[in-house]
């Protein structure tokens, strides 16, 4: 998981499923059918408010969300969506705490429920009555829009290597993989708005964007409410700005100038233009920063070396998704350091408190 400010991939992946309509749309047109005939779509909603835990509250404020099942049980199950921007191959441990975590915060909410229904079952002189309680089910939905295609086993025991005779008294699950390079741009469908963010998704990476970014914006162009096409128009253009690797911002402002015509959609051409002057800016801040991370970075991992005799590339990896205020304090601690074992507890705190920070999925 990473910082959604840090991340853009987070951020925008965020965005698009924070709407509800898209949820149920991606729900109805990817997960397979046999699921889909279970689920009642209609009672699908954002389990933002199911847990009191402020971390996971945090985690998955808009990314978990609850659907009861068609056949009219009160069960109902959990749609745990995460996103990839890179082939991890340890997402199934990843998820598979997740899991864990939100089952624990729902067998207390349950176990405080049934204390209360004991307590006024007592009052009334009767004996509480309670049903024999079995674990919601998670389904985690993991969507992928790297430059590789995805090679990573979606099942669980994949990360072990075992003796069959082993496997039983494993963890035993899989997710349910969206790799979006292995879908054309016809078999992306749904509402608009999810195609548009789609689309953005599968090419963000991709020299061919700017073939593709014009009927990228004609799709925000058709979303029929307005307010909810200018929100969707402002999120897609600041993901380009910050995230997109082969898009120039000439490019991108020329091909919004064709594509919203002077008279039509005035108000979505004044936030795109702005928005690209906006990002101009900040893209000189950006790349200062950038360079002085970099820069940083290179430090710590030489001073390291020429100290404790290290691999610069090792360490490179660890310290690579730090902020530059935890690189500057690390510069210093590798510096001042009586050993190697003092700078690593220094680097094992920061990146405890870096983790701690997290909003979103990576």
């Amino acid at each position: 998981m990473s910082d959604s400010i840090t991340n853009p991939h987070d951020h925008y992946f965020k965005q698009i499923f924070t709407h509800r309509e898209n949820a149920i749309d991606f729900v109805q047109h990817y997960l397979p059918p046999a699921v889909v005939k279970l689920l009642d779509v209609t009672t699908l909603e954002i389990s933002k408010d199911s847990f009191v835990d402020a971390t996971l509250q945090e985690l998955f404020s808009d990314l978990l969300y609850q659907v009861s099942l068609r056949n009219g049980q009160s069960a109902y199950i959990y749609l745990l969506f995460d996103h990839k921007s890179y082939i991890d191959e340890r997402v199934g441990l990843q998820l598979l705490g997740y899991m864990v975590r939100i089952w624990e915060l729902w067998l207390k909410q349950q176990e405080h429920e049934r204390k209360e229904q004991r307590a006024k079952s007592r009052q009334k002189g009767q004996s509480a009555r309670l049903e024999k309680l079995f674990l919601p089910v998670i389904m985690p939905l993991v969507l992928y829009h790297g430059k590789d295609k995805w090679n990573v086993s979606t099942d669980f025991t994949g990360l072990f290597n075992l003796p069959e005779e082993l496997r039983p008294y494993t963890p035993q699950y899989q997710y349910w993989l969206y790799d979006l390079s292995s879908y054309s741009d016809a078999d992306i469908k749904g509402a608009v708005m999810l195609q548009a963010g789609l689309l953005a998704l599968k090419y963000i990476y991709r020299q061919e964007l700017g073939e593709r970014l014009a009927e990228i914006l004609k799709l925000v162009k058709e979303i029929e409410d307005k307010q909810t096409g200018l929100a969707c128009l402002e999120a897609l253009l600041r993901y380009l700005l910050s995230g997109a690797e082969y898009l120039t911002k000439e490019d991108l402002e020329q091909t919004v100038k064709e594509v919203i015509k002077p008279g039509e959609g005035i108000a979505m051409g004044t936030i795109a233009q702005e928005l690209i002057a906006q990002g101009r800016q900040e893209g000189l801040q950006k790349g200062l920063q950038k360079g002085l991370k970099k820069a940083t970075l290179t430090n710590i991992a030489e001073v390291l070396t020429i100290r404790f005799a290290v691999k610069q590339k090792a360490y490179k990896l660890r310290l690579r998704d730090l902020p530059l205020l935890k690189l500057k304090q690390l510069n210093k601690s590798a510096i001042i350091a009586s050993s190697l074992a003092e700078f690593e507890a220094q680097l094992q705190q920061s990146l405890a408190e870096q983790l701690g920070e997290v909003s979103t999925f990576a």
